[in-house]
């Protein structure tokens, strides 16, 4: 079979979800952050290009079948912006920067303001001003991805929580271990119980999942079972998402 390039530009170009690395083996790293989507590509070595947005007067032969001319409400295209946070180290810390800064990017705080009516003693004083829904930190290779109530399809008092590993592995020698999370008590204001490990969406038990076996010729290759779910304690292994469905009692 002779490969025949006939788009060596569009056919190169992949989404940027979140960041794009540009590695000089163990030494030299360039990372691009980004706060959305976009495409992006690495056309020449040592060169890296991203498109926030694009504009075509005719069809690139990428399965639209017409042009993505945009003009938008002013007739003069669209005018898309964004946030590109450019980080140099070497590759060691490559990862543990970059990983950070898609979490902020990914995840920034929500400000929220109200108009203030008395003094800031007085406020102080009739309010509270603090807050903490986590009992502890979660490890800094963890995300808490999900805790929302399932009182929709379980009891009043339950929960899903989902968690997921921010590393690969081998991306960094401490961060992309197996890490460890109590459920019971993860949250301050709650503690879980009568936790249940599901699938990703949380629509069935892991338990009783039965994956479809494909014939195939030679060794065939499966990902290896999750950690078992001792009492409350998860253990989460480079790059997985974990489910689970809890109930809860109040605090």
């Amino acid at each position: 079979w002779q490969l025949n390039i006939t788009d060596p530009v569009s056919g190169n170009y992949y989404p940027v979800d979140s960041a794009i690395v540009l590695k000089e083996g163990t030494t030299r790293q360039l990372t691009v952050v980004t706060d959305r989507a976009q495409g992006g590509a690495s056309l020449r070595d040592g060169e890296v290009e991203l498109m926030v947005h694009r504009r075509l007067l005719h069809d690139d032969r990428r399965g639209v079948g017409e042009p993505l001319n945009e003009t938008g409400v002013t007739g003069l295209g669209l005018v898309v912006t964004g946030t590109h946070r450019v980080i140099l180290s070497n590759g060691t810390a490559g990862a543990q920067l970059h990983r950070s800064q898609e979490q902020h990017m990914t995840f920034p705080s929500a400000l929220m303001f109200a108009p203030l009516t008395s003094s800031v003693t007085q406020f102080i004083a009739s309010h509270k001003t603090t807050s903490q829904g986590l009992q502890a930190e979660l490890p800094p290779n963890v995300h808490l991805v999900t805790a929302m109530s399932n009182s929709n399809y379980a009891s009043e008092e339950s929960v899903i929580v989902r968690l997921a590993h921010l590393y690969e592995v081998n991306e960094d020698p401490v961060l992309s271990q197996p890490a460890t999370v109590i459920l019971e008590t993860l949250f301050s204001h709650i503690r879980l119980a009568g936790c249940t490990e599901t699938t990703i969406t949380a629509n069935q038990e892991l338990s009783k999942v039965h994956r479809f076996t494909w014939n195939s010729t030679g060794a065939a290759w499966s990902a290896p079972p999750a950690t078992p779910l001792r009492d409350t304690r998860v253990v989460l292994r480079p790059m997985e998402i974990r489910t689970f469905t809890c109930s809860y009692a109040r605090m």
